[in-house]
């Protein structure tokens, strides 16, 4: 049994705030009929489902994420918050470190143009390093956040601890591609809006 894992009607484990702890909710007929207390449940389980780790290492990196960005000033609107929490409770088919790295990525680095916004005194180039720095930092302390937790609730299996090193690799990997295309853009001259593209056949 694993936690995380256990859903049945009434009863049900979920992911109320990475930072500060789960809840477990429970009809007492549902309870009856497992013969067992809703408590008992973390007894009867103490290694960490896959799923419930990549819905608690994406919350807490996108929480860790949130309050970097805001302390950069950078304003994150409630929906873009409510956008990436929807799906971050939720346990879909792909758990895959490729999957949950991606998700990680396209959320943190959304936010390149209003950083740029926000600190239009750096050159172009800086803009992009320090915003690279910035987020890096935030999921470096999201993942080491979400890794103490989950070994606070239970025991993590060395697959799984070898999907959360993957994951956040890839996280770095992404980051990094990211800011060397945008760097990339930077150095490539812009053609005039009326010139034509070279590169078309004639």
């Amino acid at each position: 049994m694993h936690i995380g894992s256990v859903q049945s009607h009434g009863s049900n484990l979920s992911v109320v705030s990475t930072r500060t702890a789960i809840t477990i909710s429970s009809s007492e007929q549902t309870t009856s009929s497992m013969g067992a207390k809703a408590g008992d449940l973390l007894e009867l389980s103490n290694e960490i489902d896959p799923g419930f780790a990549r819905s608690v290492i994406v919350e807490t990196v996108e929480e860790r994420l949130q309050a970097a960005l805001a302390d950069a000033g950078i304003d994150i609107s409630a929906n873009e918050i409510l956008a990436g929490r929807a799906t971050s409770v939720d346990y879909p088919v792909d758990n895959s470190p490729e999957a949950t790295a991606r998700r990680i990525v396209e959320f943190a680095t959304s936010h390149l143009a209003a950083h740029k916004r926000n600190n239009p005194d750096l050159a172009a180039e800086q803009q992009v390093e320090e915003f690279a720095m910035l987020i890096k930092d935030a999921v470096e302390t999201g993942f080491k956040e979400a890794g103490g937790l989950l070994s606070r609730l239970g025991q993590i299996s060395g697959s799984v601890q070898a999907d959360i090193d993957q994951t956040l690799d890839l996280v770095n990997k992404g980051i990094d591609d990211f800011a060397a295309d945008a760097l990339t853009e930077l150095s490539e001259p812009a053609l005039p809006a009326d010139a034509e593209d070279p590169t078309r056949a004639i």
